[in-house]
């Protein structure tokens, strides 16, 4: 690394040195920060990226239609999910902070497949756990809910609160707008009174880790190993587990991470998430599409579904 900027850049360098150096034909590779994704589309379009992540799924049709540009779309480990605040500061709704109920009531209210099919073009996977359905960490006896606005509607009802409400933090971009409008809407059909509070990423990260949020719709990049999507969140000593959630019996409930036979540990996975989804300090919602837009010149660059960009044998061609 020869250079770092912070919320800006970083600018890696070639090591001559390096083993397997004959396959990595850049002397140079800058990572620029840019968090608004119609800036980095543009930034794309006029020459200053060769490639871009995190593209919207509004704009796939777009880039696929200029011969100068190509684009990369595919599954993902990433998930976008409810995050809520349990008992970090003072922020935290009253009701759904303590009912596990409500919290059911509102992920059995959300249609998952219509949110797939509406924003993502069903390209996502809908999930309800930190690992995306059919990998070998995922419980499948824990299955995707379907939406049933009937049994909402009861849990709603039997949860003594009369017109429950929850303020939901959101990314200020067009897909996750149009997610939290469709939340939004369902759940009004379930009795839940939803009110999108739209701002910066950074300023809604910068709200989670403070306390100051309700719930927030945010998402995870998605790990191979399933502890990097799981202690990293909900562990009551993480540092990055926001709401602050914590299992009475922790040890055993993300006891997988130390244990090195493959079959024990995931049945020790198996037996974390079947509890996660039970308690529901998360609602997970679905796995987003991996979008990756580059120019038309880029050769030999792969797609890998935790995200992570791997450049042996990528070149830029003429």
């Amino acid at each position: 690394m020869s250079e770092r900027v912070a919320q800006d850049r970083i600018v890696l360098v070639r090591d001559p040195l390096y083993w397997d150096r004959e396959h990595y034909h850049f002397d140079r590779v800058e990572y620029r920060v840019i968090t608004d994704p119609t800036i980095r589309l543009v930034n794309l379009r006029t020459g200053q990226l060769d490639v871009a992540e995190r593209i919207l799924a509004s704009d796939v049709a777009t880039i696929k239609a200029d011969p100068k540009q190509k684009v990369i779309v595919g599954p993902s480990l990433q998930y976008v999910g409810i995050t809520f605040n349990i008992a970090n500061g003072t922020g935290m709704s009253p009701e759904f902070s303590k009912s596990e109920t409500l919290r059911e009531a509102l992920s059995l209210s959300i249609d998952r497949d219509a949110i797939n099919q509406v924003v993502f073009d069903g390209n996502a996977v809908p999930g309800n756990q930190p690992m995306p359905p059919g990998t070998r960490y995922y419980a499948s006896d824990r299955p995707v809910p379907k939406h049933d606005v009937a049994r909402a509607k009861a849990l709603t009802a039997s949860s003594g609160t009369s017109h429950p409400s929850l303020t939901l933090n959101l990314q200020n971009n067009a897909d996750q707008r149009q997610v939290g409008e469709m939340i939004q809407a369902m759940a009004g059909e379930a009795g839940i009174d939803i009110k999108l509070q739209a701002m910066e990423f950074q300023t809604q990260l910068q709200a989670q880790s403070s306390g100051n949020f309700q719930a927030s719709l945010v998402s995870w990049s998605g790990r191979v190993d399933p502890d990097g999507n799981t202690y990293t969140l909900l562990g009551c000593t993480s540092p990055t587990n926001d709401g602050r959630w914590c299992a009475g019996a922790e040890p055993d409930l993300l006891a997988g991470r130390a244990e090195v036979d493959p079959t024990k540990r995931i049945a020790e996975y198996h037996a974390a998430f079947r509890t996660i989804v039970g308690a529901k300090p998360i609602i997970y919602l679905y796995h987003p599409p991996l979008i990756m837009a580059m120019t038309a010149k880029l050769v030999g660059f792969n797609y890998h579904p935790d995200g992570l960009m791997r450049l042996r044998d990528v070149r830029l061609g003429p």
